[in-house]
């Protein structure tokens, strides 16, 4: 899967860190694997950090139906998408309006420590979670 996703208590967050090809059916199994954990709760804030490497495939119709599926977080979660890709972010972007106003706390920012601003969270700690959950996106290497 080019996406992983983790939960973490310290700072009680949500972590999906994504690479490789996000296409329509990478994005419908993320929604499905948020929605499979959760609901969340309140208290429990999302960070989506899309790594450089990533490449977005999706139109404005996947995007809209995405953002418009129930959200396992509690309306007073903050929501942060991190995209530093010009295209990633503007489609980021695009995602957060479609989405109903209940859900309207998405922020989408270029960086990790604008992320933690966002999220009130101490940098090096988000850092840390972050670089955790991306390790299960490593290739697992042949054990023989």
């Amino acid at each position: 899967m080019p996406f992983a996703i983790e939960l973490h208590e310290d700072p009680s967050v949500v972590v999906a860190v994504c690479d490789g090809v996000f296409d329509v059916a990478t994005f419908e199994c993320y929604l499905d694997e948020m929605e499979s954990l959760g609901p969340f709760r309140i208290g429990t804030d999302l960070l989506v950090v899309f790594q450089d490497s990533v490449r977005v495939d999706l139109d404005s119709n996947a995007i809209m139906a995405g953002a418009g599926r129930e959200m396992v977080f509690s309306p007073g979660a903050t929501r942060v998408i991190v995209a530093n890709d010009r295209l990633v972010f503007g489609l980021s972007r695009m995602f957060a309006s479609f989405c109903p106003s209940a859900s309207s706390r998405y922020r989408v920012v270029e960086s990790l420590s604008s992320a933690a601003r966002e999220l009130e969270a101490d940098e090096i700690d988000l850092k840390a979670v972050v670089d955790k959950t991306a390790l299960q996106l490593a290739p697992r290497q042949a054990v023989g």
